[in-house]
């Protein structure tokens, strides 16, 4: 199936964006930023029987960040430094800027290189210590967690949208099945795989020669996965909902004059985290979002009016100039920005999912 089908099930809007450039007539005044980690190593559960570059790997490969991984998450903070070196200052304050990783050993890599790069050039003889801290859930899929997310996606999973998928693609799923010694049954099987060749080819290594005939529509299948798990409202609230009530709730401590410190947040993610962020708010072509890219929430005032606005920013690879972002139904005021996110905030998270242990 090619895109054009898959997009019969799943709504395609165009990407609205405009180059983003600094504004005179406003202010920065807090920013929080989400970022995927660097490029890194396969893991166990992607590599195939068949796959020609199995005994490359080992457990001291496993999901870590590669060389280059490393170099791009560092160069992704200098570009951030670029971005908002003004308002950060030349010196890093542990007090204004406050950093998370999912608790991964990549992000927690990325969040110290990310950071490296923000006040350093990426020269990697001794990096300094900076405040970083492991969240154990905040950042994590939510179906390891969450029973209520993990009910509703195998629900949504089952139900005929995804199964026409997989009939659709029935003959790919047998095709690949054949070619790598792996039942492919599911989406997430697919999506494995696409980790698999995605991250091989980061390192160099070829691809066996039958990918290049199906590999299109493994990233649809890829893509059609992370749509799911923001599937609907309910989903959506579990899953980027409590990131983004996090941003509402540090913004409107600002506004509020409760807490005015703080004044930058940085979030060493995943690709279903940034995924979840940009299909919730914008007009969003679906795609996987690249490592070390990174969505920008930015709270600005205005200096005509003092109104205060939220800008979204987002930062594709290292490669291009930033973009904004631009909102669904929002100009964006901080007070539309604020209505715009209610209906997706969970009010009581740990409730919501039905979970047994504290989340909120």
């Amino acid at each position: 199936m090619d895109m054009s089908q898959l997009l019969v099930l799943i709504v395609f809007i165009p990407l609205v964006t405009k180059t983003c450039i600094a504004d005179d007539e406003d202010t920065l005044q807090q920013v929080h930023i989400f970022f995927r980690h660097g490029k890194r190593y396969p893991s166990e559960r992607e590599l195939y029987p068949k796959d020609p570059h199995l005994t490359l790997f080992n457990l001291d490969h496993w999901e870590k960040l590669t060389r280059i991984g490393e170099k791009e998450s560092c160069i992704l903070g200098n570009i951030l430094r670029a971005h908002y070196g003004t308002f950060i200052g030349s010196s890093y304050n542990p007090d204004e800027i406050i950093s998370k990783d999912s608790g991964t050993d990549r992000t927690m890599k990325s969040a110290q290189l990310l950071l490296h790069g923000l006040f350093s050039k990426c020269e990697f003889s001794a990096l300094p210590s900076y405040n970083i801290t492991s969240t154990t859930y905040e950042l994590q899929q939510p179906r390891y967690f969450c029973p209520a997310y993990d009910e509703e996606l195998n629900h949504l999973l089952s139900q005929n949208e995804s199964s026409s998928i997989l009939e659709t693609n029935k003959d790919l799923l047998q095709y690949l099945t054949e070619k790598t010694g792996r039942r492919m049954k599911s989406l997430m099987d697919v999506f494995f795989l696409h980790g698999a060749l995605s991250r091989e080819k980061d390192l160099g290594l070829a691809h066996p020669l039958w990918v290049d005939s199906v590999m299109s529509r493994i990233t649809d299948l890829a893509i059609a996965r992370l749509h799911y798990e923001s599937g609907n409202d309910q989903l959506r609230r579990l899953n980027g909902g409590r990131l983004l009530k996090n941003v509402v709730s540090k913004m409107k401590a600002f506004v509020d004059g409760a807490e005015r410190q703080r004044k930058m947040f940085l979030y060493a993610c995943h690709e279903f985290n940034l995924y979840s962020i940009l299909t919730m708010l914008t007009e969003f072509e679906p795609h996987i979002p690249e490592c070390s890219s990174a969505v920008a929430f930015e709270l600005r005032k205005r200096s005509q009016n003092e109104d205060y606005i939220v800008k979204m920013v987002y930062f594709k690879n290292t490669l291009v100039p930033p973009h904004e972002l631009l909102f669904k139904n929002c100009s964006c005021k901080y007070s539309e920005f604020e209505n715009l996110t209610q209906s997706v905030l969970p009010t009581n998270y740990t409730k919501e999912c039905r979970a047994t242990t504290p989340l909120d």
